[in-house]
């Protein structure tokens, strides 16, 4: 309710610009979700939202240009769809397949250069920001069921 009150406040006399500091910081899922669709409808030609997140699937979300700073210095300038990627930053899918199809998928994965492993659900494969759709579509390609997934960071 403080962050919703806070933004709120910053509303009041309609300003083009509103800086967000971590807003959606401390919240739970469902306060998150309302945060994020509240700024979504912020945002346009009238309005600019300059925020700080450590959430790469918000910036990805509300913003048209990142730019990431260390000691005060701009030490990168990306698209939002790049950053994960131009980070380094990887993530795992965890899918759930048959149990007759996942020592095939995790081979198939790794044949094609992904680090792909069983677990007690499913498997897990460790993807680049930029190659998580890479990971699913060979696996349809080859006629694998996904029954489920997640992405974990």
């Amino acid at each position: 309710m403080k962050q919703r009150l806070a933004i709120a406040l910053a509303l009041v006399h309609d300003p083009p610009v509103i800086l967000l500091d971590e807003p959606t910081s401390n919240l739970d899922v469902a306060a998150r979700e309302s945060i994020v669709a509240l700024l979504e409808e912020l945002r346009g030609p009238e309005r600019c939202l300059l925020l700080t997140s450590h959430h790469l699937e918000e910036v990805a979300m509300l913003v048209d240009r990142v730019l990431a700073m260390d000691a005060g210095r701009v030490t990168l300038e990306c698209e939002p769809a790049e950053l994960g990627e131009r980070l380094g930053l990887r993530s795992w899918l965890h899918l759930v397949l048959p149990r007759e199809q996942l020592r095939p998928a995790v081979d198939l994965l790794a044949e094609h250069g992904f680090e792909a492993r069983t677990n007690s659900h499913g498997i897990l494969v460790a993807v680049s920001a930029q190659r998580k759709g890479a990971a699913l579509a060979l696996l349809q390609q080859a006629g694998l069921e996904i029954l489920d997934l997640e992405v974990w960071r």
